[in-house]
């Protein structure tokens, strides 16, 4: 099957595209990991997610954090989470 994008880049060598079907996660954990992925160099991007399965950086809940405490130390990022299970999945994608 072949997918048409409207983004066309200029190096394709720059970019990566991923798609992950019925998955067992949380969606709304998918969405928040994929929003802070985008723009990311690959390497960093799975460095944060292997801290992240680790328990030692949390992803920001800018979006579905209500009644999610706050997290000491993560300044802007004040209210966060460690979804691991939806970054082991996205990391095997």
């Amino acid at each position: 099957m072949e997918l048409h994008y409207s983004y066309m880049p200029e190096d394709e060598s720059k970019i990566a595209r991923a798609i992950g079907r019925d998955m067992d996660i949380s969606f709304k954990h998918a969405i928040l990991i994929c929003d802070k992925l985008r723009g990311m160099m690959l390497r960093d991007a799975i460095n944060l997610l292997d801290a992240v399965i680790k328990l030692d950086k949390s992803i920001p809940f800018r979006k579905f954090n209500k009644g999610v405490g706050h997290r000491k130390g993560l300044g802007r990022d004040a209210i966060g989470k460690y979804p691991a299970k939806a970054a082991q999945h996205i990391l095997r994608i």
